[in-house]
Parts: C-alpha cells; sequence; structure tokens
C-alpha cells in the first residue's frame, strides 16, 4: 500500500516536470518504475489489497469478537467506509476464522436421471428472465417485442437504482398478462453474490407465483442481448433436445479456472462492493465446474433448485456461492454436475459473446470489486460476418450490443426478423432518456446545461405568455446510424403548460488539424478529444454530452493511425490562457486510442479550455472543451478556478512565453464573471453553451401559442415522439 502511494507520488512529479529536467524525468521514471514492478510483485503475492501483518484487528474495529490474522479481512475492514459495513466484515471474518462458515464436504448424487421427460404436444413455452439497468428502455422494448410470442412469459427484473426504467416498463404489465416486473428489487454489482439472488427471486417467482404459468425452459438474457435466430428457430431446438440443460463450461483445466476466478478466496458484499476478506478451501466431494452464467435450463432443474431446501447439496452451495466472486457463472454448472441431472448437462449456452480480452480485461471493475475481472465488448459493425458464421450453428443470441455504441450492427442483425419495422422512418434513429423532471438533476453542470438549453430554445420562438415559465420535461440523447449525436429536450410552455416544445442541439466539432510537413504524428493523427469518464474498453466517452464542470477530471483522447511511435507535448490552456499543464505523451505504434488524464488542481476556470498537441513544439493539431459554470456554493470560489492561479505545483512560463500568451486582461474578465454569477450567471452560461451547442429545430405536441409554424412532434422523425415502429409494444 505505502509503495503504491510513493510510486503515485512520483508519477504526479514526472508528469509536472518532465519537459524541464530530462535528468530528473530519468531518475523519476526508474524510482517509479521500480516502485510499479515492487507494487504488482508484492499484489500480486498477497491478493492485490494488503496491509502490514502488524496491524491487529482492534486497532480497526473495536467491536471485533476475534483476533483476526487475515490480511485481506484487515485491509478490506479498513478500506469500508461505514461502521455497519466494518462490522459485517469483522464478524464474518472471525466466523471465517473459526471454520465455522462452510461445509467440509458435500455429497455428490449418483448422475442417475431420475425424471423421464416426455415432449410436450402443445407448442414450446419458454420463461425469459430479463435482468436490466440503466435509462435505455427503448432498447429493452425493442429486445421484448423480437423475442415476444404469446406463449412465452416474461420475467423482468429491474435494478433498484433504475427507477425510470421500471416506471417505462410497469405499464407492459396491464397490456400484456405473460409479462411481469419484480417488486423485490435488487441492486446487483458487476460479480456480486446478489446477481444469483436476483436469478433465483425470478425462477421462484416463475415457479410459484406467476398464476398458471406452465412453461418448459428459463432463459436469462439481459439489455444488451439480441436474438440473431427467430423465436420459432429456438423453440424447434430446445424441443428436439427437451429434458437438456444447456450452460457454457470453461473447459477442462478445473484447477486453473478456481484461481483464475477467485474460486479459492471468499468475498463478502457490503457498501455495494464485493470485499475480499480471505482464503478458503472448497468443500471435498463435489466437482466444481462453472464458465458463462448465462444459461438456458429446463423446469424440472429449477424445481430442484428452489423446491429442494433439505437438499444437502444445494444447501450447502447456496453457502459456498453466497461468498463467491460471481457466484452465477459457476453454481447452476456445479449442481449439474453433482446432482442426478448430470446426463443432461450441454455445454452450449445457445449464444455467442463478443470476448476481446485484450480490451475486456482492464480491471474495470476495481472500484466495486476486490479482483481483476474481465467483460465482454460490444458488438460493432466489423463483426457482422463474425456473427454470420453461426447461422448454422445451435447458437441463437448475441451479446453484448449497446445502441449509443453503434446502433447500425444492430440493425443489420435483426432486419430478418423485425417484422416491417425496418421500414419505418425512426429505424434508423435511437433515442435514450438522460433526465426527466421527476428526478433531481445527475449533477450540477448537466443543471446549468438543460436550463440553458431550455432558455435558448424559447428564445427561439415567439410565444406569448411562454417564456420566464417553461418546466423542463425530459432530455434525451439521439443517436443515428452514423454515429451523430444529438440532444433533445423537452419543455411545458404557454399559459397553462399544456403544450410541449421539443427542440433538437448538435454539437460543435472543435479538432482542428494543422497542415505539417514531415511531422509522423500529424501523418498518423485522426481526431482528438476532451470529455470526462471514457471507457477504456468501448474506446469512448460515456460521458455523452462531453458536460465538464469545475470539479470533473477531464480526459484527452487521441486517436491515431499505426505508425512509428511518437513523443508528443500536449499543452492544456484554460479560458484565460493560462498553462495548466505540459506533458509528453507517448503515442503507441498500434492504431488506436491514446488516452491522456492529468491531474489538476481544481476548480478548473469556465470557459472554452484549449488542448495543444505539438511534435518537437509545432503545432499539430488543437481542441477545445467546454468548462460550464454551476450554480454550487460557493459560487465565487466555484467558479473562478484555483485558489493561487495554478492547477499543478509547477512554473510553466517558459511554455507562456514560447506559445506568445498573455493571460492577465482575461483573468480579470474570468474573475468578474465568477463574482457575478449569483446576478448574471445565466447570462454567462448562455454565452458559453452557445459556443459549443447549436440550435437544428423544434416541433411540439399540444396547442401551439402565438402563430408560430412548428411542427407536430409526432411528424418529426428526429423527435421522441415521433413513432418507434421497432421499439413499440403497446399502441402509441
Amino acid at each position: 500500500m505505502y509503495v503504491l502511494v510513493v510510486s503515485r507520488w512520483l508519477l504526479q512529479i514526472f508528469h509536472q516536470l518532465q519537459f524541464f529536467s530530462p535528468r530528473l524525468l530519468f531518475l523519476t521514471l526508474t524510482v517509479a518504475l521500480a516502485a510499479r514492478i515492487s507494487y504488482h510483485y508484492f499484489a500480486n503475492r498477497t491478493s492485490d489489497f494488503t496491509i502490514p501483518q502488524s496491524v491487529h484487528s482492534e486497532e480497526l474495529l473495536e467491536t471485533s469478537r476475534c483476533n483476526i490474522s487475515s490480511r485481506d479481512a484487515l485491509s478490506a475492514i479498513q478500506r469500508a467506509t461505514t461502521v455497519r459495513c466494518k462490522n459485517e466484515l469483522a464478524e464474518f471474518a472471525c466466523r471465517l476464522q473459526e471454520g465455522s462458515v462452510y461445509p467440509e464436504s458435500l455429497p455428490r448424487y449418483e448422475s442417475k436421471l431420475i425424471h423421464d421427460f416426455e415432449i410436450p404436444k402443445r407448442p414450446l413455452r419458454i420463461l425469459f428472465v430479463l435482468t436490466i439497468y440503466g435509462r435505455d428502455s427503448r432498447q429493452v422494448l425493442r429486445l421484448l417485442k423480437l423475442i415476444y410470442q404469446r406463449n412465452y412469459y416474461f420475467v423482468i427484473h429491474v435494478d433498484a437504482r433504475s427507477s425510470y426504467l421500471f416506471n417505462q416498463l410497469i405499464p407492459l404489465e396491464s397490456a400484456f398478462p405473460n409479462i411481469r416486473l419484480l417488486r423485490q428489487r435488487r441492486s446487483p454489482i458487476w460479480g456480486g453474490a446478489s446477481l444469483l439472488t436476483t436469478l433465483l427471486d425470478a425462477m421462484r417467482y416463475g415457479l410459484r407465483d406467476a398464476d398458471g404459468w406452465n412453461w418448459d425452459y428459463l432463459i436469462n438474457l439481459s439489455e444488451s442481448d439480441l436474438p440473431i435466430k427467430s423465436s420459432e428457430a429456438l423453440a424447434e431446438y430446445l424441443t428436439v433436445n427437451y429434458g437438456k440443460n444447456f450452460a457454457k463450461s470453461h473447459g477442462t483445466e478445473t484447477e486453473k479456472f478456481i484461481k483464475r476466478q477467485g474460486l479459492d478466496k471468499t468475498f463478502y458484499q457490503c457498501e455495494d462492493r464485493m470485499w475480499r476478506v480471505g482464503s478458503r478451501r472448497l468443500p471435498s466431494g463435489i466437482i466444481i465446474d462453472g464458465g458463462s452464467d448465462w444459461v438456458a435450463l429446463h423446469r424440472s432443474f429449477c424445481q430442484y433448485l428452489i423446491t429442494s431446501p433439505a437438499n444437502e447439496l444445494i444447501r450447502g452451495l447456496l453457502v459456498v456461492f453466497n461468498h463467491t466472486l460471481l457466484p452465477a457463472e459457476s453454481f447452476f454448472h456445479t449442481v449439474l454436475k453433482n446432482s442426478e441431472f448430470a446426463p443432461t448437462f450441454i455445454n452450449n449456452n445457445l449464444r455467442m459473446t463478443n470476448w476481446k480480452r485484450k480490451k475486456g480485461c482492464n480491471c474495470q471493475y476495481r472500484h466495486i470489486v476486490d479482483w481483476c475481472g474481465c467483460s465482454p465488448n460490444v458488438f460493432r459493425s466489423g463483426d457482422v460476418q463474425r456473427i454470420a458464421t453461426y447461422a448454422n450453428k445451435p447458437i441463437f443470441f448475441a451479446r453484448k450490443f449497446d445502441a449509443l455504441v453503434d446502433l447500425s450492427i444492430i440493425n443489420e442483425v435483426v432486419r430478418p426478423f423485425s417484422s416491417g419495422a425496418e421500414k419505418s422512418p425512426s429505424w434508423n434513429y435511437h433515442w435514450i432518456n438522460l433526465y426527466t423532471a421527476a428526478e433531481t438533476f445527475p449533477s450540477y453542470e448537466t443543471r446549468s446545461l438543460y436550463e440553458s438549453l431550455g432558455r435558448s430554445s424559447l428564445e427561439e420562438h415567439d410565444f406569448p405568455g411562454g417564456k420566464g415559465s417553461p418546466q423542463l420535461l425530459d432530455v434525451f440523447l439521439q443517436v443515428d446510424v452514423d454515429g451523430v449525436k444529438n440532444i433533445v429536450i423537452s419543455h411545458r410552455i404557454g399559459d397553462r403548460l399544456q403544450t410541449v416544445l421539443q427542440s433538437r442541439y448538435g454539437f460543435e466539432e472543435f479538432f482542428e488539424k494543422e497542415d505539417v510537413d514531415g511531422s509522423e504524428i500529424g501523418k498518423r493523427l485522426v481526431t482528438m478529444k476532451v470529455s470526462s469518464d471514457f471507457d477504456l474498453k468501448e474506446d469512448l466517452f460515456r460521458n455523452y454530452l462531453d458536460v465538464v464542470g469545475p470539479y470533473s477530471e477531464p480526459v484527452l483522447a487521441i486517436l491515431a493511425d499505426a505508425g512509428n511511435f511518437t513523443v508528443t507535448s500536449v499543452v492544456w490552456l484554460d479560458p484565460a490562457d493560462t498553462v495548466a499543464g505540459s506533458f509528453e505523451v507517448n503515442i503507441t505504434e498500434e492504431a488506436g486510442w491514446t488516452v491522456h488524464q492529468p491531474v489538476f488542481r481544481g476548480p478548473l476556470r469556465p470557459g472554452l479550455w484549449r488542448v495543444l498537441l505539438l511534435h518537437q513544439w509545432r503545432l499539430v493539431a488543437t481542441t477545445k472543451f467546454l468548462v460550464i459554470p454551476v450554480y454550487q456554493h460557493p459560487l465565487h470560489v466555484t467558479n473562478a478556478g484555483p485558489p493561487d492561479g495554478t492547477y499543478i505545483h509547477y512554473n510553466f512560463s517558459s511554455v507562456a512565453r514560447l506559445l506568445r500568451l498573455n493571460a492577465t486582461e482575461k483573468i480579470h474578465l474570468s474573475q468578474s464573471h465568477a463574482e457575478n454569477m449569483e446576478e448574471n450567471g445565466d447570462a454567462w452560461i448562455d454565452e458559453l453553451v452557445s459556443e459549443v451547442f447549436y440550435w437544428m429545430g423544434s416541433c411540439v405536441v399540444g396547442e401551439m401559442p402565438g402563430e408560430s409554424a412548428v411542427p407536430l412532434c409526432t411528424d418529426t422523425v428526429w423527435s421522441s415522439y415521433f413513432p418507434d415502429a421497432k421499439s413499440e409494444m403497446m399502441p402509441v
């Protein structure tokens, strides 16, 4: 832990000083590299999170009833933030130390099938269990429409944190008797024990609580899954293989799988995190198996899991997997392999997954799991042919798909069984909700942006009685098949707020490439952009509106073609032409994105920032990004930039002279804006927003105030009110 702190400190020095002292740069790099190597060496030996062995539990938690010896448990207790979680971890660590958590052995029942599976003479009935989260209700509705049959059943678990999604889907229950949303909503996390519990909840509902649901198979899906064959083809295959249970196994190297999955470690879930609290010995007498958590299970096996509480095997495995990372990836497999259902196991989960492990195994879940796990990637247009190769194989679903990453691949895959929706004008558009009036603003900066766009949309029209009293209704992000994104924002206007005005806004592109002869990076450079929340797995910003506030952490992403290794200078300039930082960035030889995230002292000064890309101090390219002022108290401090005017403890005056910058006058103007935020904040925000977002048109729902000629939203293809045939489960 201490080595990590030292290495991070040295790397910060590296970022700050690399231009100005080559010897110090070399020394810093050497020491930092040694520190990093030491950290990773010891981290791997001690399972990544440790504290010194000399620290005892009583130093961390007075209520602990034992002297905890596990370094993993002590580390977890130290890092937990709430007293409740610390106490739970300490109590569980003591039980683990006493050996009272897990059974020493479990029975393995004879692999002799006790059921006679008779193929039903009626059409096959499938229970689909959807475990979904987020705000993309249209993608969920599109999935439902693609797989819906009157003789199928649907149990939907919406993450407890996804209230908008739940409210959008609840009307399905009154329209369709075979669709139900679970009222017991959990908050599953990646790798968490709660995901298995959620699946068992849905299974239990389908067996006990659903009135007259006599289904044959259970298949679980997420909002990022799509069918690649018709429902009829799926039903035909399951009928031919009636009674079989489908789950994808890891293979034959069980010991490697156990180590890779962390099955020999004990985890405890609290504070929405899976804490590692120690090692364990798995129960003897059974075969441990696992692979994918996406399965297709016969009803008889589901009944065995739910209605056999006295079964020693199931009871023991539920204890084991309640404290296991990614339990759904092993529980069903292990029960199958050790029960009388073993002969029904088929090593195929009926779907293909887009694994790109070089991208998907970047330990992106460290903030919620004490482990380094992997996650599949999203399919893109270039994967069409790869998906097509599964046409003659027993594969019926694929994952993952994300319309905000690539809508065109979704349209291509589902076109053959879209029931005519591909003829609709909305086929090439997708809308995802970002905000509704019933919610609090996601952040101070989104509030500033949404309110400013509302004022802007009213100024585009002359509405009697409408100005001054609009009510923000909702905000959507609209994307088309070419990846172009726009904001669609709605307000209630008029004397009685009975009319909805919806406006569309586009984003200015600030990337400019200079014509620099002989520059290797100039030839290779494709684009560069600044925003926040860069997704290293998908190579895109998840901050879709590029809304950066004074306390955000901006990220520069540079896209380059393949070529020779290049060291490039990056200079960050705030709106007052203050040099916030100057760094050397290594552009990799491979084609792709290079990500650069400096560590600045906040708050960032509001206004348009510039980022300069230079090679041998010749300008190669520039881009800009907006830091939007916010109504976050104290206003004069939040919107005035860093207290002493510097973002990094280093004097960048030599860079300023080289670039011929003079920040004095602009600093005074910026300070004046910050000091007058209370009186003139809206005007300042609107001026800045207008430099980045531009109005593209409006439409209305209801009676139009005045005589303005504004089209109806139901006739406007970009509007969220326009009929969307591909995602409509109910009449408009």
